[in-house]
Order: C-alpha cells, then sequence, then structure tokens
C-alpha cells in the first residue's frame, strides 16, 4: 500500500505496426483505468513526436493486494505477426530528460550555416521522463574562435527552447566542424548531465498547413560558416523582468550588410514560439526605418517563470537582378525574459471579528493559499494603519508550510470599543 510505480509500454516507437492499450485494474478485476495513444509531442510541426504506444501511467497502490494489468492491442484480431513486438517496463519512479536540436526551421530541411558577423538559431527540445520538473541549462560546446552562444535555460513549464548562436566579423572563414549542445540539470543534489540528439527535417510540407514534417535524427550537428551575413537583427534589452499586465519596450535594430539585401524586414510572432500570453505586434522595417521600438505585453495569464525570447524576420535579398528574389530569414539576439505574479498567495484568517479583553491577547490562525508553486517563506504582520493601541510582533510562515498564529496584543490602559478594518499583511520575496 502507499508504494508506486511507472508502467509504460514500448512498441510502436520499438517499430512494431502496432496500437496498444492498457487496463489496470484492481482484485476484484475491477478498471483503475485505461491507457491509450500518448498525445504528448515535443512540437506537433516540425519535431512531431507522438506514438501509439500508451502514454507512461503512474500507478500508487490504495491498498495492500493483488492488482492486474492487462496488455492488448486493438487490431490483434486480424492482423498479427513475428514483427508485433511489444515491451512493458514496470519500475519506480527515474526522473531524467533527454535533449534533441534541430535548425530552427518550420517546414523543410535546413542546416546551421552562419555568416561572418550574422545570427543563427537553433531549437531544442526537452522530453521529461517519469515527472522530471527541474530547470535544464543548455551549453555549447566545440564552438570555433569568435563564435559564440549565450547559455540558456529550460524551466519546468516548457518543451522547446531557442540557441542563437553569434559569430563575429573576424569568425573563421569557411569553417566547417562538429559542435555539441549539452543540457545540465540537478536532480536531489545529483548532476545530471545530457548531450542533445541532432535531428533535421528530411522531407518539406506545404508552408502553413499545419502538416507535420518528415524528420530524421543525425548522427552530429555540424556547424559551417560561409561568407558575411547579409544583415544582423538585434534587440534589446537582453534581460527583462515584468509583472503580470505589463508593457516592456522592445528597441529592435536592423543593421543592412550587404547592398542586395535592401527591401523591407518584416517580423512578428512566431506561434508557438513565445510563452502564451506574451505578445507583440507585426513590425514592418521599410529602408531607412530599420529602428523600431515594440511594446512587449505580459498578460495576466502568463505563468510565471524565466523565458528565452528569439524574435525571427524576413527579407527579400537579390543577388542576380534577373532572377527572383530569395526571403532572407534573419534571427534576433536572444531576450531573457522573466515573468513575475503579482502575488504568490491569497491570505485569510480563521476569526474575522475576534474579542479581545484589555491588557491580554487573542490569537488568530493566518492562513496562505499558495498559488504558482511558490514555496518559500512569508512574513506576517500587522499593519499600523488604524491598529489603535493593537499590536503584534511579526511571524514567519515557514517555507512549504500555510499557516501561523499571529496573537493581537492590546495594553490595559487602551480604551474600549471597536478596532476597525485592521490589516493583516503577508510578504514574500520572489526572483
Amino acid at each position: 500500500k502507499g508504494e508506486s510505480f511507472i508502467i509504460e509500454t514500448f512498441s510502436h516507437r520499438l517499430g512494431a505496426p502496432t496500437d496498444m492499450y492498457l487496463s489496470v485494474r484492481n482484485a476484484k478485476k475491477a478498471e483503475i483505468v485505461s491507457l491509450d495513444d500518448n498525445p504528448e509531442s515535443l512540437s506537433p510541426k516540425t519535431f512531431f513526436s507522438t506514438s501509439r504506444d500508451p502514454a507512461p501511467f503512474k500507478f500508487t497502490a490504495t491498498e495492500d493486494g493483488k492488482y492486474y494489468l492487462l496488455v492488448g492491442r486493438h487490431t490483434a484480431d486480424h492482423h498479427a505477426d513475428a514483427t508485433h513486438v511489444y515491451r512493458v517496463r514496470i519500475s519506480p519512479e527515474k526522473p531524467d530528460f533527454r535533449l534533441f536540436v534541430m535548425p530552427a526551421e518550420d517546414y523543410r530541411p535546413d542546416a546551421l550555416v552562419v555568416g561572418q558577423g550574422g545570427l543563427h538559431h537553433l531549437s531544442v527540445f526537452i522530453h521529461r521522463l517519469d515527472g522530471f520538473k527541474e530547470d535544464v541549462t543548455l551549453t555549447m560546446e566545440g564552438l570555433p574562435t569568435g563564435v559564440t552562444c549565450v547559455p540558456q535555460t529550460l524551466n519546468a513549464t516548457q518543451k522547446t527552447i531557442h540557441l542563437v548562436l553569434a559569430a563575429a566579423d573576424a569568425a573563421p572563414a569557411n569553417f566547417t566542424g562538429e559542435i555539441k549542445v549539452v543540457g545540465t540539470s540537478v536532480l536531489a543534489g545529483q548532476k545530471l548531465v545530457r548531450e542533445a540528439r541532432p535531428a533535421t527535417i528530411s522531407w518539406p510540407v506545404p508552408i502553413q498547413q499545419n502538416i507535420p514534417t518528415v524528420t530524421r535524427l543525425d548522427r552530429s550537428l555540424v556547424l559551417a560558416i560561409r561568407g558575411k551575413a547579409p544583415a544582423r537583427f538585434n534587440v534589446s534589452p537582453e534581460k527583462v523582468v515584468a509583472l503580470h499586465g505589463e508593457k516592456i519596450k522592445i528597441f529592435t535594430k536592423l543593421t543592412r550588410v550587404q547592398p542586395e539585401f535592401k527591401g523591407n524586414f518584416q517580423f512578428a510572432p512566431v506561434p508557438g514560439e513565445f510563452p502564451n500570453g506574451v505578445t507583440f505586434p507585426a513590425v514592418n522595417m521599410a529602408p531607412g526605418k530599420d529602428d523600431q521600438t515594440v511594446d512587449l505585453t505580459v498578460a495576466p495569464n502568463t505563468v510565471p517563470g524565466k523565458y528565452n525570447l528569439v524574435f525571427r524576420g524576413f527579407g527579400p535579398i537579390s543577388p542576380d537582378p534577373k532572377t527572383k528574389p530569395v526571403n532572407t530569414i534573419l534571427p534576433s539576439n536572444s531576450v531573457e525574459l522573466i515573468v513575475l505574479p503579482k502575488q504568490v498567495a491569497t491570505l485569510s484568517v480563521d476569526n474575522a471579528n475576534p474579542q479581545l479583553k484589555l491588557g491580554a491577547e487573542v490569537v488568530v490562525l493566518v492562513s496562505v493559499a499558495r498559488q504558482f508553486d511558490y514555496a518559500d517563506s512569508f512574513k506576517v504582520a500587522l499593519l499600523p494603519e488604524n491598529a489603535n493601541g493593537v499590536t503584534a510582533n511579526e511571524v514567519i510562515i515557514q517555507p512549504g508550510q500555510t499557516q501561523t498564529k499571529l496573537a493581537l496584543k492590546v495594553p490595559a490602559a487602551a480604551a474600549g470599543g471597536p478596532r476597525q478594518n485592521l490589516t493583516i499583511r503577508a510578504v514574500a520575496i520572489v526572483n
């Protein structure tokens, strides 16, 4: 009783043409849960990772006794041979993570090619195993001199993040070499280090039709530096802190390098690349108007946390006046956005109308309903406004706790009568 196990089935992911399902039942054969297809996807568009295998299930025994696991396949009555294999894993939780990295293209094959003085970006996806909820810090290894990548953090609410590579003007021309993306986290005091598996889109799909791409895993991630970048797209500040409901000024600047890059440059939010609730308008940079200010809005429903934002835009380049212009996609440098809530708990007392005798004290129970997974302490105090002689020593609601006792006192010489609108305040420290 009380023990927990992860139940996970592997079949479709092993290459078998199956459609498995599971049923967990108690000693009386009554069904506890039925498990079917796993809808979880790292990216429904560029790295489609759903499968017909049932989603992993955390089973907790509610009482001592026998439990039954039924393993079935929807097509077993008419489709079966030696290739229809499966494995079932039943084990204690082993929280962990896996990373995948690929060029940040939406619908066609791409490679990691950056020009001198330019920027390029990668999409990194995280697959969290057995309830893993820790932050993961991403770094790059093997970069040549003159190419840098600011480390980024994947927080517990994110499935994907962008890493931006910046090549200096003096970066080595015609460089080609293997690089790595490495994720580091700490779980229960133990350091976890995982290298990202590279992947690429192997077959293009129509634009803006929400058709999942065909993606394959690669042996290695290769960086190439070729020529001068057509332009550089920079945004500032590179780190901002915003409360729910705030608007932040983002300053954008396009530096055109190649004379052929002379048309309108447009950038706008890319669906799925910004956290829910963070928005900014579409912007058009006409030649001569390459400096723009954008209002970045953080809605009240945005999940608090640290985010990495990358702006993406495109503009035509015409290397040959006899040919049709080609759209060039340019990413910006990354912006670290820290979203903070305006409050991390609601406050209440068990007795809103206490009776207090002169020269004595009365205890009220102060409770907090924590929000946004805030687990640290609160300082609880009675504000002096309208107190009229009533006092209370500051008390602490300890980390992870929800209640504390606040003793209200009044001197024996104080005047009797009601004290209206006494205010109790709890203060938390975030960020």
